[in-house]
């Protein structure tokens, strides 16, 4: 290895693909109650997706009612009403912008830095996921 470059056929120390070390599958959770009568309507909503990124440090859960109901007056007169309520939580990772992000992070450092996995709770990485991206570090990192 000449001036921190391998030659040509030399063994790579790591060759690691660092969006398949930040990007995990998420699930994604729906249920969803509706009762429908002649003049009204009701629907209950609960909307649950772990974040791609980062795994339980991002996601995003929404609980939503909604009610429609309406009356006809003399055959030419109605009057009705539409209620939508709803709660969002959402906690997000930090996204690209001018200062970087995860994504953007993660094209910056090096595939031969080795990432290393001892156990699914404990992470001895060159990088830590931290809530505004990537950060580099020999320390370990949990979760």
């Amino acid at each position: 290895m000449s001036l921190g470059f391998p030659n040509v056929g030399d063994a790579l120390p790591a060759n690691t693909n660092w969006m398949d070390e930040i990007f995990n599958p998420a699930s994604v959770v729906n249920h969803r109650v509706t009762a429908t009568t002649k003049n009204s309507f009701l629907s209950m909503d609960f909307w649950d997706q772990n974040g791609v990124i980062g795994g339980e440090k991002s996601n995003y859960t929404r609980y939503a009612v909604r009610y429609n109901s309406s009356k006809d007056y003399a055959g030419f007169i109605k009057i009705g009403q539409n209620l939508y309520l709803n709660r969002t939580d959402n906690n997000n990772i930090g996204t690209n912008s001018a200062f970087g992000g995860v994504q953007s992070d993660a094209f910056c450092i090096r595939p031969v830095n080795a990432c290393l996995r001892r156990c699914r709770s404990i992470r001895i990485c060159p990088i830590s996921l931290g809530p505004k991206g990537i950060h580099q570090s020999n320390q370990p990192t949990f979760g």
